[in-house]
């Protein structure tokens, strides 16, 4: 594999890596400030909270 292989599948795995922090860190965000669009029962919080619902796992989670 050449230097410019290997480059090209580095920036593949940087961008990819970018679109999903920035889709992961604002939900995670709107869990950790407990808005009230993330409250139990919601639409955006059926997608995106655990199920079932148990806030201080959510916590450990996110933590890491």
């Amino acid at each position: 594999m050449t230097e410019a292989v290997r480059m090209r599948w580095l920036r593949i795995a940087l961008i990819a890596n970018g679109i999903l922090a920035l889709t992961f860190i604002p939900a995670a965000i709107l869990i950790i400030i407990d808005l009230p669009l993330m409250q139990e029962g919601s639409p955006p919080a059926a997608a995106l909270r655990w199920h079932p619902f148990n806030q201080a796992y959510e916590m450990m989670v996110l933590s890491f």
